[in-house]
C-alpha cells in the first residue's frame, strides 16, 4: 500500500492519531513528494476538525495556513479543508468576537483553497466576510476576488427568518461593494462597477436600492445633474428615502440653502442610526456656514453621544465645535425636529418645481382636529393637515399650493406638496378710476374696496400708489388682484 493509501485506512478505523504520527514522519522523510504531502495533508484536516470543535480558532488557523503551504488539494481535500476551515471559523465567531488579526490571516486561506465556485461554500464564504467587513483590511480586494460571477439563482432570492423577509445575498453584496468603494472614494473601480449596477438595476427591478448607488456613484464621477434627476426620481416614489436625500445634498453643497434643506429632509426621514450618524456629520458644518449655532450644537452633541455609547472619537470632520468660542454661551434645544420643518422648503420646490402652482384662499381651518381647508375655484378644493406644514393658517389666508391630483373612491382629491406665501404686487403712479355709485375703484387690474377709497380720499382720475395681493372672489369663482394699502401721489 502507497503512504496515501496506509493513512487513509487508518483514518477510517478512526486511527487518527497512528496516522497524523505515520504521516509526519513520512513528511519528514520525504518533504518534497506529493503523495506524502496529501497524506500528511489529510491528517492536518483531521486536526483543523479538532482545533474548530474546540473553537480555538488560533489553532484552526496554525494548521490551516499549514494545509496550504503544502499546496496539494485535490477536487476532495479542497472541498473539504474548505468547508472545515469556514465552519471553524464560524464556530469560533458564534461565541467569541473575531479579530482583524484572524481575519487577516483567514481570508489567504480560505482563498488559496481550490474549491468549485460557483458553490454554497463559496457563497456562504461572502457571506461570511460581509458580516464582519469592518474588520476585513481590503474588502474591495475581496469582493473583485470572489467574482459577482460567481452568483448563484439562489443567492438573488430574498429570503425568510421568522416570518421576516431579507435582502438576498447578491443584493446585499452589490450594495456593500458600492458604498465600499463610495466611501475610499475608489474612482477608477466605481467607474469599473457603475455598469454592472446599471445591470443589475435592469434585471432585477425589485431591488430599489440599486438607483441610490447608481447616483452616488454618479456624483462621484462629476455627472451631478444626471444624479440629481435619478435621485428625485427615486424620492418622487418614496418621499422618505433617507439616504437619496442626502445624496442631493451633497450634489447641491455649493447652494448651502438647498443643501441644507436636503439634509432636514434626510434627518426627517426613517432610516438607520448609522445613516442619522453620518448625516448629522455632514450636516453640521453647514449649519455652522449658515449661522445657526444653536442648532448646530444640538447636532454635536447628539454626534457626541453616539460616538460615546460606541466608545469612539467624535470624527475629525465635527471635533473642533466645542473649542469654538460661541460654543459654551449657546444653549441647545432638546431636539431639531421643528428647525427641520422650517428649513426644508427649498428642498420641496426642488421635488415638486413641475407640479403646478395656485393660488388658494384657506376657507376654513379646524383646530380640533388639526386640519384646514383650501379652495381655487369651484372645482379644485379640499384639505390638508395643518401639522406637514410650517405656516400658520387663518381664514380668508392666500397662499400658493403646488397640488397633486391624487384618484380615491371619492374621486379626484387634490393635496399640497408644496406651500409659500403669496408675493404682493406694488403699484407706483397709477391713475384711479371710481366707481360713483358703489364708492369702489380700480387701479389698472387691482380692485380698491370702498373703505380703502374714501381713506386715501380718491377722487376719479387721482393717480395713486400701493400694495396689493391676491384675492378671490367667490361668487364669480376668479381671481384677481386686490389693493391692500394705498395713498395719492
Amino acid at each position: 500500500m502507497s503512504i496515501l493509501e496506509t493513512i487513509q485506512q487508518l483514518r477510517k478505523e478512526g486511527k487518527t492519531e497512528e496516522a497524523r504520527n505515520q504521516a509526519l514522519a513520512a513528511y519528514h522523510l520525504h518533504p518534497d513528494d506529493r503523495e506524502t504531502k496529501q497524506a500528511y495533508a489529510w491528517t492536518l484536516y483531521d486536526q483543523m476538525k479538532a482545533a474548530a470543535a474546540e473553537r480555538n480558532l488560533d489553532k484552526h488557523l496554525d494548521i490551516f495556513e499549514t494545509i496550504v503551504k503544502l499546496d496539494v488539494f485535490d477536487a476532495d481535500l479542497a472541498l473539504k479543508v474548505g468547508w472545515i476551515g469556514f465552519k471553524g471559523f464560524k464556530k469560533f465567531a458564534d461565541k467569541h468576537k473575531p479579530t482583524r488579526a484572524h481575519i487577516i490571516r483567514y481570508i489567504p486561506c480560505m482563498q488559496a483553497v481550490p474549491y468549485e465556485k460557483p458553490s454554497d461554500l463559496h457563497s456562504i464564504l461572502l457571506n461570511q466576510v460581509i458580516t464582519f467587513r469592518e474588520i476585513v483590511p481590503d474588502l474591495g480586494g475581496f469582493m473583485r476576488w470572489w467574482n459577482f460571477d460567481n452568483f448563484t439563482e439562489e443567492d438573488y432570492r430574498p429570503f425568510l427568518r421568522k416570518s421576516k423577509t431579507y435582502s438576498s445575498l447578491a443584493e446585499k453584496a452589490y450594495y456593500i461593494y458600492a458604498n465600499h468603494l463610495l466611501e475610499v472614494n475608489d474612482l477608477p473601480n466605481i467607474r469599473l462597477y457603475y455598469p454592472f449596477l446599471e445591470q443589475l438595476g435592469m434585471v432585477h427591478p425589485e431591488y430599489k436600492r440599486v438607483t441610490l448607488y447608481k447616483a452616488r456613484c454618479l456624483v462621484r464621477l462629476g455627472e451631478k445633474e444626471k444624479a440629481a434627476e435619478m435621485l428625485l426620481g427615486l424620492i418622487r416614489q418614496k418621499k422618505n428615502e433617507q439616504m437619496a436625500w442626502a445624496g442631493l445634498a451633497e450634489i447641491y453643497e455649493p447652494n448651502p440653502r438647498l443643501c441644507l434643506a436636503c439634509y432636514c429632509k434626510a434627518l426627517l426621514a426613517k432610516g438607520s442610526p448609522e445613516n442619522a450618524f453620518d448625516i448629522r456629520v455632514n450636516c453640521l458644518p453647514v449649519m455652522l456656514r449658515l449661522g445657526f449655532l444653536k442648532e448646530a450644537k444640538t447636532e454635536y452633541l447628539q454626534i457626541e453621544q453616539y460616538v460615546r455609547e460606541l466608545g469612539e472619537p467624535v470624527p475629525d470632520a465635527v471635533a473642533f465645535v466645542p473649542s469654538e468660542p460661541w460654543y459654551e454661551s449657546v444653549v441647545a434645544w432638546r431636539h431639531n425636529r421643528l428647525f427641520y420643518l422650517h428649513n426644508c422648503g427649498p428642498a420641496d420646490d426642488v421635488l415638486y418645481r413641475d407640479v403646478p402652482q395656485y393660488f388658494v384662499v384657506i376657507t376654513g381651518v379646524n383646530e380640533a382636529r388639526g386640519i384646514a381647508y383650501f379652495r381655487h375655484n369651484n372645482d379644485i378644493a379640499g384639505h390638508f393637515k395643518i401639522k406637514k406644514f410650517r405656516f400658520k393658517f387663518e381664514k380668508g389666508d392666500v397662499f400658493v399650493f403646488r397640488l397633486v391630483g391624487v384618484q380615491n373612491s371619492q374621486g379626484l382629491k387634490y393635496e399640497p406638496v408644496t406651500i409659500s406665501e403669496a408675493s404682493k404686487r406694488e403699484f407706483l403712479d397709477t391713475e384711479v378710476r371710481i366707481n360713483m355709485t358703489g364708492g369702489f375703484g380700480f387701479a389698472d387690474d387691482i380692485f380698491i374696496e370702498p373703505g380703502l377709497v374714501a381713506a386715501a380720499h380718491l377722487r376719479h382720475r387721482d393717480r395713486a400708489r400701493g400694495v396689493a395681493t391676491v384675492s378671490y372672489d367667490k361668487k364669480r369663482d376668479k381671481w384677481g388682484w386686490k389693493a391692500i394699502s394705498i395713498e395719492r401721489v
